[in-house]
């Protein structure tokens, strides 16, 4: 199951997204397009993608995600994304001429947090398909006894 989709990635980032364009060039961020735009590529995406499902799995101690995602589950993960897009390398600073970044791992460890936090309330309960309780198989029905009233018919 996925957390996002790449559209709603693109658009939490304000990023354009071409789904028609080929995925062929390697990079640690988005590319960037001929206007000078960021462009969201699907390589990119699921990268990220992974890495975001790594770090909230690891931090709930979850195995899977439920099928109905909470909403405070998608947006840790929508957050969590744009940290992994603008600091792929987790950088502790990066600037240009003009512009500074100084990025801090503060904002991560505090969506993690929560998400443990909130994974802790969660009711424990079977996240794969299994039988509820430990029962032996039912032994033979006496043969010295009738079966009760309410049975009989059944057997």
């Amino acid at each position: 199951m996925s957390l996002f989709t790449i559209d709603q990635l693109a658009h939490y980032l304000q990023v354009t997204h071409d789904p028609g364009k080929e995925d062929n060039t390697v990079e640690t961020g988005g590319d960037v397009d001929e206007a000078g735009s960021a462009e969201l590529t699907t390589g990119t995406y699921t990268v990220i993608e992974a890495v975001v499902t790594g770090w909230l799995l690891d931090a709930t101690g979850l195995t899977t995600f439920p099928d109905r995602l909470p909403p405070q589950v998608f947006s840790w993960a929508l957050e969590l994304a744009a940290i992994a897009y603008e600091n792929p390398a987790a950088a502790a600073a990066a600037g240009t001429d003009r512009v500074t970044n100084a990025y801090t791992e503060q904002r991560r460890e505090a969506i993690l947090a929560r998400a443990a936090r909130w994974a802790a309330k969660v009711p424990t309960a079977p996240q794969v398909a299994a039988p509820v309780g430990d029962f032996p198989c039912p032994g033979p029905w006496p043969t010295d006894l009738e079966p009760p009233r309410r049975l009989r018919g059944w057997c």
